[in-house]
């Protein structure tokens, strides 16, 4: 190249890393939990905005044909599929995949997603058997590999459950590093009788993808769970009303899927904090999206002027001052997540979004009232020490929590009166009638 030619690039390119800095930028918003030991955790929740179009045109897309991959499971996940080829532009090309313990292409190379030869493929997915477990890492990289040097993402249809081989650590980091440097986006549409929706989140926030998951799918389940205690004629029917349409859903989740795939990416090369030494949950850059948050977690208050700065492998740089942060309450989760991701310097962090970050929350408290639960049982056994200790353990955790309330509650009643018998509080002797006490009921 001549030299004339060369300064030409770089003018070129320095023009194009402006413009790019001018338009694209972050915000930025955080929340804290305090907890009733003055513990403190915050999540940074970070967005980018005015990205530049995406070219991202190849789809490597891996539909799990698992055991658990049956029913209507199975008719819902080949209807989004259906859905997201339709939703497709004209020009997109897809090669399509049956996961379990391997990848299996369904085609011999990538195809334009409304071709004949991608019809055919789905013809043959239709005949496929739904049997063994799914090893995650390994159709993973199946997918990864088929790649080419073209802009290109992965869409994974299933439930997340790597039962065949669970993914280790190190080979989880190592995966997800190499897709984030070769900018292969993972995105998921969560789907099955049981969903891992923790490790599709890490895959998500790690490459920079988003996890779809059907909110009125997991509303029918809690209104069927609901149903089979009261019985109800209104709730059954409210169930069968959702679950008639389910076609309408699977196709509104593939427009979604696709329009999701679409979306621009910024991928960072280099995080940098001021002031230096933030200690973030995961603590690396990660790509940054316009369409769902991108979600830190951090122990303890965070610094007065705390600025991020992610910086692109051309030189572009994203940069926001964080704000102060927002007290949240009801993010009981927080302060048990920030723990465990301690551990793992932050690689297991699943929160891809605020979705996300709600289901994380629920599933959280529903644990609690489980172990609330559970603290009553040993309770009516006579195990008042056990029963004590739950107690002290989950109303620490979520002193909010209904159940938990109730089990403090009924054991202050019961300090407070005393049982008859001491050898009713050995549950080897007997058992105690435990009547637990409601939060708006007086002890007698």
């Amino acid at each position: 190249m001549k030299p004339h030619h060369v300064l030409l690039s770089l003018i070129c390119a320095a023009i194009c890393r402006a413009a790019y800095a001018d338009e694209a930028a972050m915000t930025a918003k955080v929340l804290k939990h305090t907890s009733t030991n003055g513990q403190v955790c915050c999540a940074v929740i970070l967005k980018a905005t005015n990205l530049p179009k995406s070219d991202r045109r190849e789809h490597f897309i891996l539909i799990d044909t698992s055991a658990s991959q049956v029913g209507e499971h199975r008719q819902q996940a080949l209807a989004v599929l259906a859905s997201l080829l339709k939703s497709l532009p004209d020009g997109d090309r897809v090669r399509l995949f049956a996961v379990d313990l391997r990848a299996e292409p369904l085609d011999q190379g990538l195809n334009e997603a409304h071709s004949s030869a991608v019809a055919d493929s789905i013809e043959t997915l239709k005949f496929r058997v739904p049997l063994g477990a799914t090893n995650m890492e390994g159709v993973l990289r199946a997918a990864m590999e088929a790649a080419t040097d073209q802009p290109a993402d992965i869409v994974y249809i299933g439930d997340g459950m790597s039962t065949a081989d669970l993914i280790e650590l190190p080979e989880l980091r190592a995966l997800t590093s190499e897709l984030r440097k070769r900018q292969i986006p993972v995105h998921s549409f969560g789907v099955g009788p049981q969903k891992n929706m923790h490790l599709l989140g890490v895959l998500a926030l790690q490459t920079g993808g988003v996890v779809a998951v059907d909110s009125q799918r997991m509303i029918a389940d809690d209104k069927a769970a609901k149903s089979a205690k009261t019985k109800s004629g209104k709730l059954a029917n409210d169930i069968s009303r959702i679950n008639r349409s389910a076609e309408e859903r699977a196709t509104e989740q593939g427009k979604s899927l696709a329009t999701a795939i679409a979306a621009p990416i910024f991928f960072p090369k280099e995080l940098r904090t001021s002031p230096e030494g933030m200690a973030l949950l995961p603590d690396e850059a990660l790509p940054l999206r316009m369409d769902r948050e991108t979600i830190y977690l951090l122990r303890g208050e965070l610094p007065d002027n705390a600025r991020l700065i992610f910086t692109g492998s051309d030189g572009t740089t994203l940069e926001c001052k964080l704000p102060v942060a927002t007290e949240q309450p009801g993010a009981t989760f927080l302060p048990v997540m920030t723990g465990q991701l301690e551990t793992t310097r932050g690689l297991t962090n699943p929160l891809a979004g605020m979705i996300l970050f709600n289901i994380a929350q629920s599933d959280f408290s529903d644990n609690i009232t489980a172990m609330a639960q559970r603290g009553i049982e040993l309770l009516q056994l006579g195990d008042i020490e056990q029963a004590t200790k739950v107690s002290d353990m989950v109303n620490e955790a979520e002193p909010n929590n209904e159940t938990a309330k109730i089990l403090k509650k009924t054991l202050e009643h019961l300090k407070a009166n005393p049982p008859a018998t001491p050898a009713a509080t050995n549950p080897k002797k007997g058992v105690i009638d435990v009547k637990p006490i409601t939060p708006s009921k007086k002890p007698k």
